[in-house]
């Protein structure tokens, strides 16, 4: 089966951020339909200012940036809350039946309330692997590595994570995909 990579962009405050994934879909219809699905969960889990806005699809390895774009305007989910600075991250570990996890970091962003010292509770915990990695695993059967190794499992880390965002003249200011 032909791998086909997802690229699910979102923005928050004028702030453009991403993420990549890749299925194993039996053709490029089914491969749009997991990338609807993805977005529709990855807006359920963000803040209510969050706005997913736009998915690419193309057969992987890209070639030039090819692909379909289909455009949303999924607001988020969860509310209005106090939220941490968009470079914390919810860290996913997503595990291949053989070899090294493949870890996403996920800008829902972090609610402050749900965290005390950067450790989630248990209930944060279990409410983003239900809501966002069993709904993945359940809506998006085909969810693989870039070597197209089934994903049979997801964790969700309690501990709040880093990631930098771009810096400076490099910020996502402008869409990343276009």
């Amino acid at each position: 089966m032909p791998i086909y990579q997802i690229d699910v962009q979102a923005q928050l405050a004028g702030e453009y951020f991403s993420n990549v994934w890749h299925v194993n879909a039996t053709d490029y219809v089914q491969a749009l339909g997991w990338a609807d699905a993805i977005a529709e969960i990855t807006a359920s889990q963000s803040h209510s200012s969050v706005v997913v806005d736009k998915a690419r699809v193309a057969l992987y390895p890209l070639a030039g940036g090819q692909g379909t774009v289909r455009s949303y305007a999924l607001q988020g989910g969860q509310g209005d809350y106090d939220y941490l600075p968009l470079f914390n991250i919810v860290r996913v570990d997503w595990q291949p039946a053989l070899g090294r996890p493949s870890r996403k970091y996920m800008r829902f962003p972090v609610n402050e309330g749900i965290q005390i010292k950067g450790i989630m509770s248990p209930g944060q915990v279990a409410a983003y692997q239900t809501g966002f990695v069993l709904a993945i695993q359940v809506q998006v059967p085909g969810l693989c590595d870039i070597q197209g190794r089934p994903f049979v499992d997801g964790v969700v880390f309690a501990q709040v994570g880093m990631r930098q965002l771009r810096r400076g003249s490099k910020r996502r200011l402008q869409p990343i995909i276009s």
